[in-house]
């Protein structure tokens, strides 16, 4: 069975900032503009899978984080 390569810190850090750069954007579309209901329905769903990439890379790095320290004592 082929191993998994690790998530790194840097690979959720980069996850969490891009989502949390999306949701803004969305916010300030919501606030300041009234774009097309499909654009935004479309932001809306790229900040929800951001949002997702970002808890699934944190929990797989916590995850590995454990094993590895399991592994050491």
């Amino acid at each position: 069975m082929k191993q998994k390569k690790p998530v790194t810190l840097l690979n959720v850090l980069l996850n969490a900032l891009a989502a949390l750069v999306w949701t803004a954007n969305c916010a300030v579309l919501m606030v300041y503009n009234t774009p097309a209901e499909f654009l935004l329905g479309l932001d809306i769903l790229c900040a929800v899978i951001w949002w997702i990439s970002f808890t699934v890379a944190l929990i797989r790095w916590r995850r590995g984080r454990r094993e590895r320290e399991t592994d050491e004592t």
